[in-house]
């Protein structure tokens, strides 16, 4: 079962409209502050807040609202339109209060306005805009979908169930740059690869997913880009460390 959040623009003038930030804000209960320190009052904050776990990598991104408990049931946030999301912030002002707070989270489809509002340093993923000629629309979706278990496992079998790319990084996403690093694809199955720099790559791909291993040239940063069957394109960030 799946809720779906669905948003149109459409361009309804006679001339071309560039949209250079789309957010969607995500308005969990993750203000920690206000409470006590005896035991009761830490119960309450405990059984009543959430953390908030992320990943921003097209359409393959995820939000995943666990309460501090880590006792299920959780919500798996994610996109339900092959665009997904490049971009994640917080409002910062969306509380008039003394106490520290991040603010409400947002997830962005395009967020080239926010990041030069903000001032803000780019991320690895491109902040790019939309634009929209005379007639054209666009539908967004965003999905919350019920997480019973309380295994971190839990969100990529859950994507992968949904029709969505789920992506598991193997030792992890930082490694030395002799010892590479696999990428295995479940939910979807990719159909081109790219990287953001030189690289040796080993793919392969069937219908039920697909597996990269890779190994930069020189140690650093690299962005391991798929497309899937479906058109949709995802990306996972990964670090490079000298030889060890």
């Amino acid at each position: 079962p799946q809720v779906v959040w669905e948003v149109t623009i459409r361009n309804r003038g006679k001339i071309a409209i560039e949209i250079g930030e789309l957010g969607f804000p995500l308005a969990l209960n993750t203000f920690y502050d206000g409470f006590g320190w005896n035991d009761d009052q830490l119960r309450r904050l405990w059984n009543s807040r959430l953390y908030v776990h992320k990943f921003i990598g097209g359409a393959a991104s995820w939000v995943f609202a666990q309460r501090m408990t880590a006792e299920p049931p959780g919500l798996l946030i994610f996109p339900g339109d092959p665009r997904g999301w490049e971009f994640f912030n917080s409002i910062p002002s969306s509380l008039n209060t003394p106490h520290q707070w991040e603010g409400i989270p947002v997830v962005y489809a395009y967020s080239r306005a926010t990041v030069e509002r903000e001032g803000a340093q780019g991320w690895w993923n491109e902040h790019t805009s939309l634009i929209l000629e005379p007639g054209d629309s666009r539908k967004f979706e965003i999905r919350f979908v019920p997480c019973e278990r309380d295994r971190s496992d839990g969100v990529g079998q859950i994507l992968t169930a949904c029709g969505r790319p789920s992506i598991r990084v193997l030792p992890g996403a930082v490694a030395p740059m002799d010892v590479g690093i696999g990428v295995e694809i479940t939910g979807t199955s990719p159909r081109r690869w790219f990287v953001s720099r030189d690289a040796e790559l080993q793919t392969d791909s069937d219908d039920e997913g697909g597996f990269c291993f890779l190994k930069p040239k020189e140690p650093g940063r690299v962005r391991l880009s798929f497309e899937d069957r479906e058109g949709r394109l995802s990306h996972v960030h990964l670090m490079f460390t000298e030889p060890s």
